[in-house]
């Protein structure tokens, strides 16, 4: 847990983040262009995070390889982190994050592979 929060003070929160950037916050209005709504989590934060964020909340085995393959160990790290606090809310709210849980184990497997 340590290095998950010296990873997380490392980084320079010089970006304006969603903090909560996933498919239910995200639309599409008539003229086809994506919209974004939800911003109760916003603040400053790393540039990556609504990135990691989005692709934490995807099944892995639904990313495809290539994008898999374009992610930084940096991110890998910090998909890591955001699925770690999402497990904890949902355990906190005695919810299923059984799928969360598999998706960490996923990335960590991965991580190491690429080491």
């Amino acid at each position: 847990m340590s290095y998950d929060i010296s990873l997380l003070k490392s980084f320079p929160c010089s970006s304006f983040v969603h903090g909560d950037f996933w498919r239910q916050n995200i639309g599409i209005d008539s003229n086809g262009k994506i919209v974004v709504f939800d911003f109760q989590n916003s603040c400053n934060g790393p540039a990556n995070w609504d990135l990691c964020y989005l692709y934490a909340n995807i099944p892995f085995p639904k990313i495809p390889v290539s994008r898999k393959d374009s992610f930084t160990l940096e991110d890998i790290a910090v998909i890591q982190i955001i699925l770690k606090i999402r497990i904890a809310r949902m355990y906190k709210k005695e919810l299923d994050y059984s799928d969360l849980h598999e998706n960490l184990i996923s990335w960590r497997n991965f991580d190491r592979n690429r080491k």
